[in-house]
């Protein structure tokens, strides 16, 4: 979906996912809404909400991937590993009755947003730890501006990887030390 690629990480993506959280009891009671949305136009699903037409089109790729995993089942020779999720779902010694397209569909959305979500949360509390103490924010800026500025802009993961401040777990040694009393 490339959201790690656009300047604001795609923050409608996490909206979407939020709001389909917020209304999965309702679903839950009324499933045929479910069935509703599936089989909606994406022009309609725009004009009510571009969160809903982002859902919509998320799940078409996860049904292209649900698919192609299917198809892939068949002719995988029992040496090959499985590569993604969708395979795992899709290989052989699942049962015939869960290896539909559809539930594997349904799957792989429930794991993409309970993911998600999961990382947004640790992240937001995080960066909360961070921004509270003047030290680290500063000790961090500095780090990652000479980062920046040795890679001309754009450090790659194996570059952060390198600085001390951020490897093995060293910026969050140094929160749980300074708030131990929150953490604990």
């Amino acid at each position: 979906m490339g959201n790690l690629d656009a300047l604001d990480f795609n923050g409608l993506a996490h909206e979407s996912a939020q709001r389909v959280m917020s209304i999965v009891h309702v679903v839950r009671l009324f499933p045929f809404l479910t069935n509703i949305t599936k089989i909606m136009p994406l022009w309609l699903a725009r004009n009510l909400s571009p969160g809903l037409e982002m859902n919509l089109e998320y799940r078409k790729l996860m049904s292209k991937f649900a698919a192609e995993a299917l198809d892939a089942s068949h002719n995988r020779k029992k040496s090959e590993k499985e590569v993604t999720v969708f395979d795992a779902l899709a290989k052989p010694s699942i049962p015939e009755n869960e290896r539909s397209s559809a539930r594997i569909e349904d799957e792989a959305l429930v794991i993409s947003i309970a993911a998600s979500e999961t990382v947004a949360r640790t992240l937001t509390i995080f960066l909360f730890f961070v921004l509270k103490d003047e030290q680290i924010l500063q000790t961090l800026k500095m780090k990652l501006q000479g980062a920046m500025t040795a890679s001309g802009g754009k450090p790659t993961l194996k570059q952060l990887e390198t600085l001390k401040y951020l490897a093995k777990r060293y910026l969050f040694a140094v929160l749980k030390q300074k708030y131990a009393d929150l953490l604990s």
